[in-house]
């Protein structure tokens, strides 16, 4: 079996809000999404979506992305995409923006979840990293695909 390509994009931001939460996180990147068998799955607001790549508004958006990539078995793709599609219509974590803004690195609800957790998440799921209770950014999301590719 093949193994299979798990991107996750990091934009930089494009707007006023994206440079606000850029602010407020201390991190270069306002958003990231994951890309794996040819569809995209975003955590965003109001809700988790997904989109064959081809139609995802990111394509055209590629120059203002770093992405990383790591390798995972076929099972491991199966677990980590069903869990993605598991989550697709469900509500972002805004309380995690809360969380951001005042500094309470612990402020969240369960089974919601911001860009750069919602990416991270399914990996914790298949073993790949560990479980975490804080909020994480981009650079520290980035550091454990690293991790995990170092380790492959």
């Amino acid at each position: 079996m093949e193994p299979v390509a798990f991107t996750v994009l990091f934009q930089r931001p494009v707007s006023w809000i994206g440079r606000i939460v850029t602010f407020v996180t201390g991190d270069e990147y306002s958003h990231s999404v994951v890309s794996m068998r040819g569809r995209v799955w975003s955590s965003q607001i109001p809700k988790v979506a997904t989109w064959a790549f081809a139609d995802s508004p990111y394509k055209s958006k590629i120059t203002n992305y770093d992405s990383h990539t790591i390798m995972l078995t076929s099972r491991q793709a199966d677990l980590v995409e069903s869990w993605l599609n598991g989550r697709v219509g469900s509500w972002y974590d805004v309380l995690a923006l809360v969380g951001w803004l005042f500094g309470i690195t612990q402020l969240q609800w369960r089974n919601r979840f911001y860009c750069h957790e919602f990416c991270r998440e399914p990996l914790e799921k298949i073993g790949l990293l560990a479980d975490v209770d804080e909020l994480i950014t981009a650079r520290q999301l980035m550091n454990d695909l690293e991790t995990i590719r170092n380790r492959q």
